[in-house]
């Protein structure tokens, strides 16, 4: 909610995409989806998630969805506008090395002048890992704050403006802000 806000507040009409974006509950937390000042775009695999995104976010939020796989991404058979900020909030954790930093290269290309990219990714401080991948058989692949930074690798240092990099609370989530020339 709040990168979505402060990309509204720098971008009059930002265009934002989630990536893999579930349910997109984050969107009941941005005043700018809400005043309508931001259109945000959620790409998912997952047409129940987008069903449940059109039933209860569109009409009430500046909203659309786009049915597609990570693999159209990075096939480049999505076509979207530039948009001003492209995050992935859920799916880093899923994906092997060599496929993150090819994706955050195509997510960047994504990026209007002066865009940012946010992702974000389980680190093995993660207190909870034994337990979720016992008993919820949930296996994830943890990255410490240098392994996600060494996401954005594929990127030509040219083009980026700043890189930012920033834990939440507990230590438990490293987040990575890549910001375009």
């Amino acid at each position: 909610g709040h990168e979505i806000d402060d990309v509204a507040a720098a971008r009059t009409n930002a265009r934002v995409l989630a990536v893999a974006s579930g349910h997109l509950r984050e969107i009941e937390w941005s005043r700018a989806a809400r005043a309508g000042t931001v259109h945000v775009t959620a790409l998912d695999q997952d047409r129940h998630s987008l069903a449940c995104i059109e039933r209860d976010y569109c009409g009430r939020y500046p909203v659309s969805t786009c049915p597609a796989t990570i693999g159209d991404v990075l096939r480049r058979s999505v076509r979207l506008p530039d948009v001003d900020l492209a995050y992935a909030a859920g799916l880093y954790d899923y994906l092997e090395t060599a496929l993150a930093r090819t994706l955050t290269a195509t997510l960047f290309r994504m990026l209007a002048p002066g865009g940012r990219l946010l992702i974000a990714n389980f680190t093995p401080a993660t207190h909870d890992a034994a337990f979720m991948e016992t008993f919820m058989d949930w296996r994830l692949i943890y990255r410490t704050p240098a392994e996600v930074r060494s996401l954005a690798d594929d990127i030509d240092p040219a083009e980026i403006a700043s890189i930012e990099q920033f834990c939440d609370e507990n230590d438990h989530v490293a987040y990575m802000r890549v910001v375009k020339e």
